[in-house]
Parts: C-alpha cells; structure tokens; sequence
C-alpha cells in the first residue's frame, strides 16, 4: 500500500487586499518550496464546502477528508468537545465557546487579543462556578476556544448563530443568537444563550476593571452546537488505512478522535504564528513509518 501525507494550510488562500495591489497574501508571498512541488507534480481545484455547509473548519477539514456533510455533519461544538475527552449525553448539546473581545456593544476581537491558555483556563473556571450548574457546563480548551454544554431535554441544537471570527465590528445586539425553529426548546436555548452572553460581559468587566492580569476578554460567545457525533470511522471509510493526525487546535484532534486516528501532539505546538512549525514537520516524517495518511493541519495561517 502506498503512503501519503496530506498537509493542510487553513485558511491560506486568503482575499485580495489593497495594500499588496490586488493580489493575496499567497499571491504576494515567496513560495519557493511549494512552486517546486507543484512544478514537480500535478495540480486541480476541488469545492471544500459544499452545498450550504458553514465556512468552519471542522467542515471544510471532514470535507478534505472524504465526509457527507450534508449526511455526518454533527456541528463543531461536539467535535471540539471530542477532544477534550468530554463525554456527551443524549440529551447533551455542546457548543463552541469564545472569549472574545467587546468593546461599546461591537464584538472587537474574536480571540480576545489571542488570550493565553493559562488566562484563558482560570477565566472559565470562574464562569463556571458563577454560571454553571448541572444543567449549564463551562469546559477549558485552547487559548479562546473553549466549551459550553447545555445539558437537558430542554435543550435544542436548532439555533441561529453568528460565527465570531467573521462577525469582527458588527453589533453584538445583531449577531445575538435566535431559535432557529419554532420549538419551546429551541426559543428557551436561544433566551440562555443570551443571558449567559450577558451575565459573562458583566463578571468578566468586573475582572478587568480590578485584575490587570485578566487581559482583553470581556465576554462570551457560544457558537455552532451539536450532540454527540456519529462519523464513520476513518478505517472503515478507507479498509486497511492506518491514519494519524497532526495539529494544535481542538477542532482537528476532534475530527480523529471522533474516527478513530491516531492523535499526535507535538510540543510547542500552539495553532498561531509562534507554533512549532519544526517539530510539527519532524512528528510527521516519524509518523509516516508506522502509518499509511498522516494529515498534518497548521492552523496559524487561518489565525493571521
């Protein structure tokens, strides 16, 4: 069987931009290593998201590898929420949960300045013992992105969301979330999701306004919900295939957890500009030796 490695730059196609007259970031940018693979082998266009899929990258990384979204598309709470080993119950709805920045009613920074993990890590702890319950479940993650799960039969995944890293200076007032159908639970999730937005905005100005170490999040957004997520294992989908995945964001370790490949951290490894793009190019040359795919996802260049 051959082997192969699938290398993912997200988010690296980028938009025209003024300033680089009309040309891309990748347009612009010297690329010598990659001309010399594409001199050297074939290259083609394929659709990543299909249909009406959301522009998210857990949908577009399952599309690259071969998944229906249409079919197997669970939401990228629930797939984040894979990763961190969280365990979901039938009635369990998770979603992503940002930090973000808001500043006179405009969300300013979906990432709250790129929060750190350790600030990041005791600001959900203090959301959860001041807003959590058994019913409401705040869970740390990586930096910004961490996780919010509703638990209860009350619930409903059928909401209306604003996607926050493309929802930069638009009014909070509009992007808040509304029930996306006409269901008691999907209205009654929509009303605490806007209520636990609200209640977070005003404990974590209160932090700020007295810690000068709790940096710029001053707010949630809970985003993209789903329940436990039923995909096809990966060596299923392809008989015989032994998978491993290399990254630094929840969201791509999700993806092989929830189909059963091989999860390989490498340290330093933080999904921004400062990642540790070496040791992540030395993960992958060893995994290949015991392994048939190895999809090596860097995250910095969507960041930026």
């Amino acid at each position: 069987m051959s082997k192969a490695v699938l290398f993912l730059a997200d988010g690296m196609a980028d938009e025209p931009m003024s300033e680089l007259g009309g040309m891309t970031p990748l347009e612009y940018a010297k690329t010598p290593n990659m001309d010399k693979i594409a001199e050297l082998g074939a290259s083609g266009t394929f659709l990543s998201l299909p249909g009406d899929c959301p522009t998210s990258s857990d949908a577009a990384n399952l599309s690259v590898l071969g998944y229906d979204l249409a079919n197997s598309y669970p939401g990228r709470g629930p797939i984040e929420a894979a990763s961190r080993n969280i365990s979901l119950g039938k009635d369990d709805i998770a979603f992503r949960c940002n930090l973000i920045e808001e500043e006179r009613g405009i969300l300013k920074d979906y990432s709250a300045g790129q929060i750190k993990n350790e600030a990041a890590e005791k600001l959900i702890g203090i959301l959860n013992r001041t807003l959590g319950s058994e019913k409401i479940i705040f869970h740390s993650g990586v930096s910004y992105r961490n996780i919010l799960v509703l638990r209860g039969s009350e619930f409903s995944e059928k909401i209306v969301f604003a996607k926050p890293d493309s929802s930069q200076g638009e009014k909070i007032s509009d992007l808040l979330p509304t029930a996306a159908d006409d269901s008691l639970e999907s209205k009654y999730t929509a009303e605490t999701l806007r209520e636990l937005i609200g209640k977070s905005k005003n404990i974590l100005s209160n932090l700020q306004a007295h810690e000068n170490n709790s940096g710029k999040a001053n707010s949630i957004w809970p985003w993209s919900p789903g329940r436990k997520p039923k995909l096809e294992p990966f060596s299923q989908k392809y008989p015989g295939v032994k998978a491993a995945v290399i990254s630094a964001v929840d969201v791509i370790f999700g993806i092989a957890v929830c189909t059963g490949m091989d999860v390989i951290k490498v340290p330093g490894a933080t999904g921004f500009i400062d990642t540790n793009y070496e040791g992540k190019a030395s993960a992958a040359i060893n995994a290949i030796k015991d392994h048939d795919f190895v999809y090596l996802h860097v995250e910095a260049i969507d960041e930026c």
